[in-house]
C-alpha cells in the first residue's frame, strides 16, 4: 500500500478565517482571535509580534483569496510586510491577484 503524502506544516492555513479581518484591516471585529488564544487589546487589536508571526505563516494564502480592487492595500501587506519580503513585492503580488480576478470576471472571499 503506497505511503499517504502528508501536507506540510508551513503551508498548513489553519487560523487563516481567524486573522482575516486582521489581515485586512488591523482589528478582530469578531473576537475570533480568541479561538486561537491569541490576546487583543482593547481595540480589538493583536500584538505587532503575533500579527507578523501570523502573517509569515498566513500571508501568501491571504493574498491568494480574490479582493475587490476598490478596497485597497490590505493592512497586513503594508504593516506587517516581514523582512525577506519587501512591500514592493507585496504590491506586485496584490495587483497581479487583481488582474486575475478580472480577467476571470468575478470577485469574492
Amino acid at each position: 500500500m503506497p505511503v499517504r503524502r502528508r501536507a506540510g506544516k508551513r503551508r498548513s492555513t489553519d487560523g487563516l478565517d481567524q486573522w482575516f479581518f486582521v489581515f485586512s484591516s488591523g482589528h478582530d471585529f469578531f473576537d475570533e482571535l480568541a479561538d486561537l488564544g491569541i490576546e487583543t487589546d482593547a481595540y480589538h487589536c493583536p500584538s505587532m509580534e503575533d500579527a507578523e508571526s501570523a502573517w509569515r505563516r498566513l500571508g501568501d494564502a491571504f493574498l491568494e483569496i480574490p479582493r475587490h480592487p476598490e478596497q485597497g492595500e490590505p493592512w497586513a501587506a503594508e504593516r506587517v510586510w516581514t523582512a525577506n519580503k519587501t512591500a514592493r513585492e507585496a504590491a506586485s503580488l496584490v495587483n497581479s491577484s487583481r488582474k486575475a480576478i478580472k480577467s476571470e470576471g468575478g470577485f469574492g472571499r
